[in-house]
């Protein structure tokens, strides 16, 4: 998964001159390739999602419950599942150590990190003793990037695209059979 990454493209992160978006990217990188490292296969299987998104009405990101055919419960997990994609692919294509594409990578977490608000992260602000929900969105996608094999469906860039209409038209049927049971 990471082959390249071993030319260390992370030796960047001594550059005082780095943008906050690149810095970003790259110790999100990091992250991901320690995870990848360090973590056995079976903590991986374990947090896979066991149920196929098509037999239910939940979040294909976080597994909120939802009421309706949608495939996820909010703009933000959407965005989480696009990105998530989007940095597999380019580690898939070794295109990780492209410093634009790390840059993007960079603007891409500071927008989900800031709950979808565009701002630079604020250099004088103290860490929190504990995580705060941006750490955790932040901890979970590096986790779901650095797993072998997607997560959830929602995090494979290959079949993604392919599986959505189908999970919505599973879905729409659910739905259906509910309001059918309910009028009888």
């Amino acid at each position: 998964m990471f082959a390249r990454v071993e030319q260390d493209a992370l030796r960047d992160l001594e550059n005082p001159d780095l943008t906050d978006e690149r810095r970003l990217a790259l110790m999100f990188i990091a992250a991901v390739r320690h995870l990848h490292r360090a973590i056995a296969p079976a903590a991986f299987e374990a947090r896979r999602r066991s149920a196929p998104e098509e037999s239910d009405l939940s979040c294909a990101s976080c597994d909120k419950a939802l009421r309706g055919p949608s495939l996820y419960c909010c703009d933000q997990c959407r965005d989480v599942a696009k990105h998530i994609r989007y940095i597999r692919k380019i580690i898939h294509d070794e295109r990780i150590t492209v410093p634009d594409l790390q840059e993007s990578i960079g603007a891409r977490l500071l927008y989900l990190g800031s709950g979808g608000q565009a701002r630079s992260p604020d250099p004088a602000a103290k860490a929190a003793p504990h995580p705060t929900e941006t750490d955790l969105i932040l901890g979970d996608m590096a986790f779901r990037v650095a797993s072998p094999q997607p997560l959830r469906a929602c995090d494979d860039w290959r079949t993604w695209e392919l599986r959505q209409p189908t999970i919505k038209a599973a879905r729409r049927a659910i739905i259906e059979s509910r309001l059918g049971h309910a009028a009888d």
